[in-house]
């Protein structure tokens, strides 16, 4: 039975991919991601031209899609325009505590593109632009990691197939499990935050890159998996900052099958600075930068200043005979105590990984793969 369940397995793994001598063709709709040169981050605006590098290679189930190393080439055409927040709300908010994500996709057309690989050759790309943000990895809580160099992501769409060069496909894997402590690179299918999601939402992650075991393919790109969201808490007052994890219980193959997995979160690339991970693969906001402590600084001051004004011209108008000693030293007792408060409410950073964000998954026991699991 395990000698007929392999080689189905490897089948349904591969899919029904063409394969030719002129190479593999990468669907309509796939999704590439590359980063920027370090301290380059372009604007979304027309004609700016953007030049990205994928970091990683680009997989086509078991097969070698785009090599790393490969440049990105491509010219904004029209930015999508997004209704925020006006600035009015945004202060309202913030003097109320509150600091959601107002984080919008940086969308945009594409007016040319082109894929340059490392062999020289040149490809024409029709795609979109969908995202460019901070490329940011989430440093451990504890110990002094060195500051990660900055980078952008950048997010397209492919809007006509692409006949890639490609490679021989990887062999299948004929083991009965996968090892604990291995990793998956994984891409993050929707938007993750602390403040907007809740415990037990299910979540879900696409394979980057096959799954490897000495060489071979357990687990092909594409691969589904399934997770819940754990020991999420909202940014709280205080500067108490969110915190939230994810339990990945389930891969599920193109071809339908299915595993029971167990994994946890082990890394991510953010879409900004000052978020860690503990070993558990908890992750947290960060302690309060010192621009947003500036900021919550002048804010405390600036409410208290008018609070200071306005109890004073109240208590002359109520208390005529009060000398204006007593009268200022009460008023400014009020103002600076409506000024610490307003500023100890603010609460602390959000937990926020935008759609698309590359996270690392670590098993923390065997993946059996010697047979389907029914969904």
């Amino acid at each position: 039975m395990r000698t007929f369940l392999h080689p189905l397995i490897g089948f349904l793994l591969a899919g029904a991919q063409p394969v030719s001598a002129a190479g593999i063709l990468l669907p309509s709709g796939a999704i590439l991601r590359a980063v920027t040169a370090e301290g380059v981050h372009p604007q979304v605006k027309p004609g700016v031209a953007v030049v990205a590098e994928f970091a990683s290679p680009v997989y086509s189930r078991d097969r070698l899609a785009i090599p790393s190393g490969s440049k990105l080439k491509f010219t904004i055409g029209d930015p999508v325009r997004h209704k925020g927040p006006g600035a009015l709300r945004r202060a309202v908010l913030m003097m109320a505590g509150r600091t959601p994500q107002f984080h919008h996709p940086h969308d945009a057309s594409v007016r040319s593109a082109e894929l340059l690989l490392p062999s020289g050759a040149a490809l024409p790309l029709d795609v979109d632009l969908v995202d460019l943000f901070p490329d940011s990895p989430v440093r451990p809580k504890k110990g002094h990691a060195p500051r990660p160099p900055k980078h952008a992501s950048v997010i397209v769409r492919l809007k006509a197939p692409l006949e890639a060069p490609g490679s021989a496909p990887l062999p299948a894997y004929q083991g009965e499990a996968v090892p604990a402590g291995a990793s998956l690179h994984v891409m993050l299918l929707s938007p993750l935050s602390a403040s907007g999601n809740s415990n037990g939402d299910t979540i879900h992650a696409r394979l980057l890159q096959p799954l490897l075991v000495d060489g071979r393919v357990a687990l092909s790109e594409g691969t589904e998996l399934e997770a819940s969201v754990v020991r999420r808490k909202p940014p709280r007052s205080f500067s108490r900052s969110g915190t939230l994890g994810l339990n990945f219980r389930k891969a599920i193959a193109q071809g339908g099958l299915s595993w029971n997995i167990s994994a946890d979160l082990s890394g991510a690339v953010a879409g900004r600075g000052g978020m860690h991970i503990d070993p558990e693969g908890t992750l947290s906001g960060g302690s309060r930068s010192k621009k947003r402590a500036v900021i919550d600084l002048g804010v405390a001051y600036v409410a208290g200043k008018i609070v200071d004004d306005l109890v004073e011209e109240g208590i002359k108008a109520i208390w005529t005979t009060a000398s204006s000693g007593t009268v200022a030293g009460a008023a400014r007792w009020f103002g600076l105590g409506t000024g610490a408060f307003l500023f100890f409410l603010q609460q602390g950073r959000d937990v926020y990984l935008p759609q698309y964000s590359e996270l690392t998954v670590t098993l923390n026991r065997p993946l059996l793969i010697g047979g389907p699991v029914k969904p």
